[in-house]
């Protein structure tokens, strides 16, 4: 995180306030809403003053079992400087294999509980299981979220659906060399064989 704090991967921002006109820039990421963002994670990037975007499943924060984020814990952690709280559907389902329906209802019970519980607008997501395609991204557009990230390592050029994100998954398993390789994508290969959701109907 003092790399990124250095910007040497280009300006750090948060999900929502990116600007992707081709300029660097990194954003951090979490998807879940696990507990351990507030404990662990937050202090260390508020320290850093780097923002960063916490996209949260509803039904997780409503039964509120660990190791996720309770509804108390979560509005604890949208206090923090610097955090931004999205969201990651309400049950957690691979959203491009839904219906319509269960897709238009999904998405909106997310955003609805959020915003009711932090008492504040919600306009950026990420695809749980990065399951995505252009109907879901037309749906979210639909539903009121402006951004949303999804499983596909890369670059997001000027032209990039703004609710179909590339985002390059950083794990625990990661040297720091395979980190510094990731966020200067040395990985961005790794796309050809995911492939594209903005592709997909």
């Amino acid at each position: 995180m003092e790399l990124l704090a250095g910007s040497r991967f280009g300006r750090c921002v948060s999900l929502g306030s990116a600007r992707l006109d081709g300029t660097p820039e990194i954003a951090v990421t979490f998807d879940d809403g696990f507990a351990d963002t507030l404990t662990i994670a937050a202090p260390i990037l508020s320290s850093l003053r780097i923002p960063f975007t916490v996209c949260a499943t509803a039904s997780f924060v409503r039964e509120g079992r660990p190791p996720h984020l309770s509804l108390e814990v979560l509005r604890e952690l949208a206090k923090v400087p610097g955090a931004e709280i999205g969201a990651h559907g309400s049950r957690h389902l691979m959203m491009a294999r839904c219906s319509d329906e269960e897709l238009r209802g999904d998405l909106a019970d997310s955003k609805d509980f959020l915003e009711r519980a932090l008492g504040a607008k919600v306009t950026v997501m990420t695809w749980p299981h990065g399951s995505s395609s252009r109907r879901t991204a037309d749906f979210a557009r639909q539903a009121g979220f402006a951004r949303a990230g999804c499983s596909l390592y890369g670059i997001n050029e000027p032209s990039r659906d703004r609710l179909l994100l590339k985002r390059t998954e950083i794990t625990g398993f990661d040297s720091m060399d395979d980190f510094i390789n990731k966020c200067s994508g040395g990985w961005d290969w790794f796309a050809l064989r995911q492939g594209d959701p903005a592709k997909r109907a």
